[in-house]
């Protein structure tokens, strides 16, 4: 499954809307072990834990796909890169963590997760920006 999403004018405008939003679930109202839609490096979809201030998510590198934690925005930068929106289940178990993140992108594509975080884009939720134009390349002669 491709990630972060099909690259379309209107995904890549969602994506960077969430990217800029101040509006996302602080630490202390996140439920531990409980699966989260996302912004993120490398997912849309995370198990929170509190003992890392971070989620664990499915990573997809050089065609492997295995876990892997990348913490809350609110750890701060460098390496606070995840934003939490929307809580969509309870607390999984942890020997049940990878089967529970591949379910839930099979059950929330792409186009639900946009519909399902448009409220907490920078704009307020009105419309998404276009991505922006490729570059024009010249032809040497």
């Amino acid at each position: 499954m491709p990630y972060p999403h099909p690259t379309t004018q209107g995904s890549f405008g969602h994506y960077r809307g969430l990217q800029e939003s101040v509006r996302y679930l602080t630490i202390d109202q996140l439920e531990e072990d409980c699966i989260y839609l996302i912004h993120a490096r490398n997912s849309y979809i995370g198990i929170w834990g509190a003992s890392k201030r971070g989620f664990t998510l499915v990573r997809d590198k050089f065609g492997r796909r295995f876990l892997f934690t990348e913490f809350h925005w609110d750890t701060g930068a460098p390496f606070g890169t995840v934003k939490p929106f929307v809580k969509i289940s309870g607390a999984v178990e942890p020997d049940c963590r990878r089967q529970a993140l591949d379910r839930a992108e099979v059950d929330i594509p792409y186009q639900e997760f946009m519909a399902l975080t448009r409220d907490f884009l920078s704009d307020g939720g009105g419309e998404v920006r276009p991505a922006p134009e490729p570059p024009k390349t010249s032809s040497l002669s």
